[in-house]
């Protein structure tokens, strides 16, 4: 199958996410996020497995009068579907979704400590890299260009650590 070439740049990618972002924010009153409707998901398989999540000092303390106060068809929900379905078919799209078998257990366990890791820093930020860093900017607080600056030093740093210690 041929690649398709729509002629976007990751610049005009990134400038058409800001100007959604800023509708978004002028349209729903707040700015695009996903960690929490993630996290209602896990809370959801937890209750389903048995848990009582409700009862945890986290939701307590962070979400004590909105447990599960999402719908279906919420705009949370609706926000991530369309980001995990919108990025898959733009694979699709473009030739780019490629299954692979798993070479190597030992770089799949890394990357699932890896992704675990994420998913627990972004519930302790009270938000990801979309929340803080897109939404920030979007919404003209001064806290994204601080999590941006952060995030290209950590970047920096994380990829000398992978350089010297695991590749």
């Amino acid at each position: 199958m041929k690649k398709v070439d729509l002629g976007w740049s990751e610049i005009k990618g990134g400038i058409i996410l800001g100007i959604l972002n800023i509708l978004l924010l002028l349209t729903w009153g707040k700015p695009w996020g996903i960690t929490h409707i993630l996290t209602d998901w896990g809370t959801w398989w937890l209750k389903v497995l048995g848990f009582c999540p409700e009862r945890w000092a986290y939701y307590q303390e962070v979400y004590p009068n909105s447990f599960f106060k999402t719908t279906l068809f919420s705009h949370e929900n609706l926000l991530v579907v369309g980001t995990i379905l919108g990025g898959l078919f733009a694979a699709l799209w473009h030739n780019e979704f490629r299954p692979k078998k798993i070479k190597s257990p030992g770089k799949f366990l890394l990357g699932i400590i890896g992704g675990v890791f994420m998913g627990f820093g972004a519930r302790l930020a009270l938000g990801c890299n979309i929340g803080n860093l897109v939404g920030g900017i979007a919404s003209f607080s001064l806290h994204g260009w601080i999590f941006g600056g952060s995030l290209i030093i950590g970047t920096y740093l994380g990829i000398l650590f992978l350089k010297k210690y695991v590749l």
